[in-house]
């Protein structure tokens, strides 16, 4: 089965192509391509997504957490910060509420840019919000800073970032002042 998460944007050539296909028409693809994969061996990860982005950090969280089948998570802790302008944009939002009420070791936080009145979830971008959630994680893990390659081990935790390139480039200069190495930050932007 293949899922798409696709939002129009007004001039958009592919988006107005896929969202304008009739019933039974038929579209050729090939893939997939590219990097934006787990790493192995998996580590505590902050999944970090705004808008459509959040497609393939929904592909994460179905193989880490199948319905039907073995975690494959090792027991590690995954956090997923979503971010979108407004409530009717934040995507599978049911399903990653599920999956955190199951799961003792996902986290699941949204936020809107412009929320309407009445929302009483997070505000703002999700930068702000991965900032606090790690400073959190530090505070409770004083005596496990961030390893380098340098040091010769692994990398305890790894971030995940999808989206425009504005909110990845602003997650990627955060994590590195934080003395993230780049090995650390895996991204794909679509803009």
């Amino acid at each position: 089965m293949l899922d798409l998460c696709v939002n129009r944007v007004e001039g958009g050539f592919f988006s107005n192509f896929l969202c304008d296909l009739q019933a039974g028409q038929t579209v050729q693809f090939h893939g997939p391509h590219g990097f934006f994969t787990l790493r192995q061996p998996l580590t505590d990860s902050v999944f970090i997504a705004t808008g459509t982005g959040i497609a393939p950090i929904l592909a994460f969280v179905q193989y880490l957490f199948p319905e039907n089948g073995e975690d494959r998570s090792g027991g590690r802790k995954i956090w997923l910060v979503y971010g979108t302008r407004h409530e009717t944009e934040i995507y599978y939002q049911k399903y990653f509420e599920k999956v955190a009420a199951e799961r003792h070791n996902f986290q699941y936080l949204a936020s809107l840019s412009r929320p309407q009145e009445g929302w009483e979830g997070l505000h703002g971008y999700v930068q702000d919000h991965v900032s606090r959630l790690l400073d959190d994680r530090d505070a409770r893990n004083p005596i496990a800073p961030v390893p380098t390659a340098a040091e010769g081990r692994g990398f305890d935790i790894h971030a995940y970032i999808c989206g425009l390139n504005n909110m990845v480039s602003a997650n990627r200069d955060r994590l590195k002042a934080r003395g993230w190495d780049r090995r650390q930050i895996i991204f794909e932007r679509y803009d």
